[in-house]
């Protein structure tokens, strides 16, 4: 509507695979982020090597039990944060495709969409992510 009815230039921003491909179709330029621009502060590098840690030692890791824990008083990357700040990075994480999930049957035949670490991915073989936490 902005290119068509109003004669707007539009700049569609984002990074190539998790834009809508209608959306930039309908833009009249698109820039591309490329993911390893992107820096990531203290949470976001503490959760990471702690995402690493969880990869070998949890079976069925799944979103909000990852939240909840790492919001838990308990600390586990040696900050005090809210619910909010680590679906925050987890969602930067899953955009990046840092993260994913992925469906596995659980014991009791239920299948669940468990979290996975793309260890593929060029921002997994920082050395943040290499030795866990």
């Amino acid at each position: 509507m902005l290119v068509n009815r109003f004669g707007k230039h539009v700049v569609i921003c984002g990074v190539p695979g998790s834009i809508s491909q209608v959306l930039v179709d309908s833009a009249t330029a698109v820039d591309p982020l490329d993911p390893e621009e992107h820096s990531f502060g203290e949470l976001e590098t503490r959760v990471a090597g702690w995402l690493d840690w969880m990869a070998d030692h949890w079976d069925h890791p799944m979103y909000m039990g990852i939240v909840r824990y790492l919001s838990s008083s308990a600390r586990p990357v040696g900050l005090s944060v809210g619910e909010e700040d680590i679906r925050g990075v987890l969602n930067v994480f899953v955009r990046n495709q840092i993260i994913f999930q992925e469906p596995m049957e659980m014991p009791d035949g239920q299948v669940r969409q468990v979290v996975r670490v793309n260890r593929e991915h060029p921002l997994c073989r920082k050395p943040w992510l290499g030795g866990g936490m």
